[in-house]
Protein backbone atom coordinates (compact mmCIF):
# COMPACT_ATOMS: atom_id res chain seq x y z
CA UNK A 1 0.00 0.00 0.00
CA UNK A 2 2.91 2.37 0.57
CA UNK A 3 3.64 2.17 -3.17
CA UNK A 4 0.05 2.87 -4.21
CA UNK A 5 -1.46 6.24 -5.00
CA UNK A 6 -3.50 7.66 -2.14
CA UNK A 7 -6.72 6.72 -3.93
CA UNK A 8 -5.62 3.15 -4.64
CA UNK A 9 -4.35 2.76 -1.06
CA UNK A 10 -7.77 3.84 0.25
CA UNK A 11 -9.52 1.42 -2.11
CA UNK A 12 -7.29 -1.46 -0.98
CA UNK A 13 -7.85 -0.72 2.70
CA UNK A 14 -11.60 -0.31 2.27
CA UNK A 15 -11.72 -3.57 0.30
CA UNK A 16 -9.99 -5.36 3.18
CA UNK A 17 -12.09 -3.80 5.95
CA UNK A 18 -15.43 -4.49 4.27
CA UNK A 19 -14.71 -7.43 1.91
CA UNK A 20 -16.91 -5.60 -0.60
CA UNK A 21 -16.62 -6.75 -4.20
CA UNK A 22 -14.56 -4.51 -6.48
CA UNK A 23 -17.51 -3.51 -8.65
CA UNK A 24 -19.56 -2.45 -5.60
CA UNK A 25 -16.60 -0.66 -4.03
CA UNK A 26 -15.99 1.45 -7.12
CA UNK A 27 -19.64 2.60 -7.16
CA UNK A 28 -19.79 3.89 -3.58
CA UNK A 29 -21.27 7.38 -3.58
CA UNK A 30 -20.55 10.10 -1.06
CA UNK A 31 -24.17 9.95 0.14
CA UNK A 32 -23.63 6.25 1.01
CA UNK A 33 -21.67 7.51 4.04
CA UNK A 34 -24.61 8.02 6.36
CA UNK A 35 -24.95 8.65 10.08
CA UNK A 36 -25.45 4.97 10.92
CA UNK A 37 -22.60 3.67 8.74
CA UNK A 38 -21.39 3.00 5.22
CA UNK A 39 -24.25 1.76 3.04
CA UNK A 40 -23.36 -0.54 0.17
CA UNK A 41 -25.93 -2.07 -2.15
CA UNK A 42 -24.40 -5.37 -3.30
CA UNK A 43 -25.18 -6.15 -6.91
CA UNK A 44 -24.31 -9.84 -6.96
CA UNK A 45 -26.24 -11.36 -4.07
CA UNK A 46 -29.03 -8.96 -3.25
CA UNK A 47 -31.88 -10.46 -1.33
CA UNK A 48 -35.38 -10.01 -2.64
CA UNK A 49 -35.75 -6.67 -0.81
CA UNK A 50 -32.61 -5.18 -2.35
CA UNK A 51 -31.36 -4.11 1.08
CA UNK A 52 -28.04 -2.42 1.59
CA UNK A 53 -25.31 -3.77 3.76
CA UNK A 54 -24.54 -1.23 6.46
CA UNK A 55 -21.01 -1.25 7.82
CA UNK A 56 -20.90 0.22 11.31
CA UNK A 57 -18.23 2.83 11.77
CA UNK A 58 -15.07 1.74 13.53
CA UNK A 59 -12.11 4.06 14.06
CA UNK A 60 -10.21 2.42 11.18
CA UNK A 61 -13.21 2.52 8.81
CA UNK A 62 -13.83 6.18 9.67
CA UNK A 63 -10.17 6.95 9.04
CA UNK A 64 -10.07 5.39 5.56
CA UNK A 65 -13.38 7.00 4.62
CA UNK A 66 -12.19 10.42 5.83
CA UNK A 67 -8.99 10.04 3.78
CA UNK A 68 -11.08 8.95 0.80
CA UNK A 69 -13.37 11.96 1.08
CA UNK A 70 -10.32 14.24 0.96
CA UNK A 71 -9.11 12.77 -2.33
CA UNK A 72 -9.02 15.15 -5.24
CA UNK A 73 -12.19 14.92 -7.31
CA UNK A 74 -14.42 17.14 -9.37
CA UNK A 75 -16.73 19.11 -7.13
CA UNK A 76 -19.71 17.72 -9.01
CA UNK A 77 -18.68 14.08 -8.54
CA UNK A 78 -20.95 12.02 -6.34
CA UNK A 79 -18.52 9.06 -6.11
CA UNK A 80 -16.13 8.33 -3.28
CA UNK A 81 -13.55 7.05 -5.78
CA UNK A 82 -13.78 8.94 -9.05
CA UNK A 83 -11.80 9.39 -12.20
CA UNK A 84 -10.52 12.83 -13.19
CA UNK A 85 -13.80 13.56 -14.95
CA UNK A 86 -15.84 12.62 -11.86
CA UNK A 87 -17.21 9.29 -13.02
CA UNK A 88 -16.67 5.97 -11.24
CA UNK A 89 -13.74 3.88 -12.39
CA UNK A 90 -14.54 1.27 -14.99
CA UNK A 91 -13.38 -2.25 -14.26
CA UNK A 92 -10.83 -2.09 -17.07
CA UNK A 93 -9.55 1.30 -15.92
CA UNK A 94 -9.17 0.09 -12.35
CA UNK A 95 -7.53 -3.15 -13.51
CA UNK A 96 -4.94 -1.09 -15.41
CA UNK A 97 -4.06 0.84 -12.25
CA UNK A 98 -3.87 -2.45 -10.31
CA UNK A 99 -1.52 -3.95 -12.94
CA UNK A 100 0.72 -0.86 -12.79
CA UNK A 101 0.94 -1.14 -9.01
CA UNK A 102 1.78 -4.86 -9.19
CA UNK A 103 4.49 -4.11 -11.77
CA UNK A 104 5.88 -1.28 -9.66
CA UNK A 105 6.32 -3.52 -6.61
CA UNK A 106 7.37 -6.60 -8.60
CA UNK A 107 4.44 -8.84 -7.68
CA UNK A 108 2.77 -10.76 -10.46
CA UNK A 109 0.71 -13.49 -8.84
CA UNK A 110 -1.75 -11.45 -6.79
CA UNK A 111 -5.27 -10.46 -7.80
CA UNK A 112 -7.40 -7.69 -6.31
CA UNK A 113 -9.94 -10.38 -5.45
CA UNK A 114 -7.35 -11.91 -3.09
CA UNK A 115 -8.00 -9.01 -0.71
CA UNK A 116 -11.59 -10.24 -0.30
CA UNK A 117 -10.39 -13.77 0.41
CA UNK A 118 -7.90 -12.46 3.00
CA UNK A 119 -10.61 -10.35 4.65
CA UNK A 120 -13.00 -13.30 4.89
CA UNK A 121 -10.25 -15.57 6.19
CA UNK A 122 -9.35 -13.02 8.88
CA UNK A 123 -13.05 -12.50 9.69
CA UNK A 124 -13.53 -16.21 10.30
CA UNK A 125 -10.45 -16.33 12.48
CA UNK A 126 -11.65 -13.26 14.43
CA UNK A 127 -15.31 -14.13 14.99
CA UNK A 128 -16.26 -17.39 13.26
CA UNK A 129 -17.96 -18.58 10.10
CA UNK A 130 -21.23 -16.70 10.61
CA UNK A 131 -19.38 -13.38 10.78
CA UNK A 132 -17.30 -14.20 7.69
CA UNK A 133 -20.45 -15.21 5.80
CA UNK A 134 -22.22 -11.97 6.78
CA UNK A 135 -19.19 -9.87 5.85
CA UNK A 136 -18.99 -11.60 2.48
CA UNK A 137 -22.74 -11.19 1.98
CA UNK A 138 -22.94 -14.83 0.97
CA UNK A 139 -26.20 -16.73 1.04
CA UNK A 140 -24.44 -19.97 1.96
CA UNK A 141 -21.58 -20.82 4.27
CA UNK A 142 -20.21 -23.09 1.54
CA UNK A 143 -19.52 -20.08 -0.67
CA UNK A 144 -17.67 -18.38 2.16
CA UNK A 145 -15.67 -21.53 2.86
CA UNK A 146 -14.61 -21.67 -0.81
CA UNK A 147 -12.92 -18.31 -0.32
CA UNK A 148 -11.35 -19.31 2.96
CA UNK A 149 -10.28 -22.85 2.15
CA UNK A 150 -7.54 -21.85 -0.26
CA UNK A 151 -6.13 -19.15 2.01
CA UNK A 152 -6.56 -20.40 5.56
CA UNK A 153 -3.65 -21.82 7.51
CA UNK A 154 -3.57 -23.44 10.89
CA UNK A 155 -1.51 -21.41 13.31
CA UNK A 156 0.08 -23.79 15.78
CA UNK A 157 2.32 -22.94 18.68
CA UNK A 158 5.32 -25.25 18.98
CA UNK A 159 5.65 -27.48 22.02
CA UNK A 160 8.73 -25.68 23.33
Amino acid sequence: MENASEQLACIIELAYLTAVRKSDLLRIRLNDLQADGLHVLPTKTQDSTGQSMVFSYTPRLRDVLNRSKKLRRRASSMYLFATRNGTPHTTSGFNSAWRRLKSKVGISDVHFHDIRAKALTDAKRKAGSDYAQALGNHTSVETTENYIKAHEVNIVEPLY
